[in-house]
């Protein structure tokens, strides 16, 4: 798969989390989270090399890093974001080609979610008390007429309802 072009983004957790900083802290600070993300991990040669060695940034930003095993810098929130988003973007891509955590279960997600569905859909349609719909079809053609009352035949078939059925 590849990479995420994109990550959450919380305005105000950033404005939180950055309070006491100078706007140039905080230039220097999405900077680094954004090589991070691009990146991955750094080293403190990239860091230095995006602070340009100021020695006032790099003491405002350091409390935002953290160090792993490998003695590189980088950022817990945006790890877990960026996690957070992989597995949402995995569990999409899986629920389209059937592959879940429901797969194999008689098709209980299937059953489950319409019932659910059909619930909710007759539970709005006493709520709103909505009356039948009828169409006055006249002005209409009799072939085109003709194929509609086919067509809705032809779904009552199917037992598929539109909303003016329901």
């Amino acid at each position: 798969m590849a990479n995420d072009p994109a990550f959450l983004f919380y305005p105000n957790d950033f404005l939180g989390g950055t309070m006491g900083m100078t706007f140039e802290q905080k230039g220097a600070y999405i900077e680094l989270l954004m090589v991070q993300f691009n990146r991955g991990h750094m080293t403190y040669d990239m860091i230095l090399h995006i602070l340009f060695g100021s020695i006032i940034l790099r003491d405002a930003i350091k409390c935002k890093f953290d160090i792993d095993t490998n003695g590189l810098f980088y950022n817990k929130r945006l790890e877990s974001e960026q996690n957070k988003r992989k597995l949402y973007s995995e569990s999409r891509k899986n629920n389209k080609t059937g592959k879940n955590q429901y797969t194999g279960k008689s098709g209980h997600m299937t059953t489950h979610t319409t019932s659910h569905i059909i619930g909710r859909m007759e539970d709005e349609d006493r709520n709103r008390n909505i009356s039948k719909v009828s169409f006055d079809l006249s002005f209409l053609s009799s072939e085109y007429s003709e194929c509609f009352n086919d067509w809705m035949e032809y779904k009552k078939q199917r037992n598929e309802k539109y909303f003016w059925e329901l």
